[in-house]
């Protein structure tokens, strides 16, 4: 039986206590670890934002990403859709340095403009700013923002005042974008790297093949070292985490598939001199 919750449209918390998921992935040797809304929200109810801190903090976890949020660019005045999810997680910062909030584009067939996301990020971009955080616009292959140069023009100015573009590469693999296509981003403009792999062939939908079927980082026909090496060419610095979605990992206990997924990124990030801490 998988420990493991299978991610969703609408995903819900992990069913893996908070504690557990923090060693497993500090004994591997990750830094940080990642929260999504409902996931975050749980964990909020459960142990209050002090309480959440501690435990990460006490545990080892230097970075935390919390995700996702979308429609982002739409008013909302109430606060009851995008708005407070966005605002609960920007007042964690208060208690811990989350490195950044993940925003995703529009999934729906008809996508807001280029024009209106722009817009919209910059007033998220500055809330990041002021709470000492990024907005990280993360392209995906099946948003309307499905590569780094639409990222960069929703970004815009935004880049390194609050904002930044979020950098996941199998996205980059199962668009057939090239290891090395940025869209012209610098290492200013990029807040983040996340890397796996995928197989030779789409399984199911796209959105069913990057929950269940993502490969290791060494272990697809992706070349995950020359876009390692070209995000590393372009000025990025930071952290690289490793999101292998797949049922093969959910399927072991948590301690096992995290030090499968720890060994396969150091590999990777060994071949091209790329160690992170």
């Amino acid at each position: 039986m998988a420990e493991g919750a299978r991610p969703a449209a609408d995903a819900g918390p992990c069913p893996i206590p908070i504690e557990r998921r923090v060693a497993a992935a500090v004994a591997a040797g990750f830094a940080g670890i990642g929260l999504n809304r409902a996931d975050y929200e749980a964990l909020i109810a459960q142990h209050g934002a002090a309480g959440l801190a501690r435990v990460l903090g006490d545990g080892g976890v230097r970075h935390v990403e919390l995700e996702t949020v979308t429609g982002w660019w739409n008013d909302d005045p109430d606060g009851t859709c995008w708005r407070a999810a966005y605002d609960a997680m920007l007042s964690f910062c208060a208690h811990f340095p989350v490195r950044q909030i993940k925003l995703n584009g529009e999934f729906s067939a008809v996508p807001a403009s280029i024009e209106s996301m722009r817009a919209g990020f910059v007033r998220l971009a500055e809330s990041a700013a002021q709470a000492g955080t990024i907005a990280a616009l993360e392209p995906v292959a099946f948003s309307n923002v499905r590569n780094a140069a639409t990222a960069r023009l929703i970004v815009a100015n935004s880049a390194g005042h609050g904002g930044g573009v979020m950098l996941d590469c199998w996205h980059f693999a199962r668009r057939g974008i090239a290891p090395d296509d940025l869209g012209g981003l610098t290492g200013a403009e990029i807040c983040g790297v996340e890397i796996s792999n995928i197989a030779p062939d789409i399984v199911g939908s796209l959105f069913e093949d990057t929950v269940d079927h993502r490969r290791l980082p060494d272990e697809g026909v992706y070349d995950v070292a020359a876009f390692l090496r070209a995000v590393g060419d372009a000025g990025y610095a930071g952290p690289i985490g490793c999101e292998v979605l797949s049922i093969r990992l959910r399927e072991m206990p948590i301690e096992a598939a995290m030090q499968t997924a720890a060994d396969s990124a150091r590999r990777t990030l060994n071949a091209v001199a790329m160690v992170r801490t």
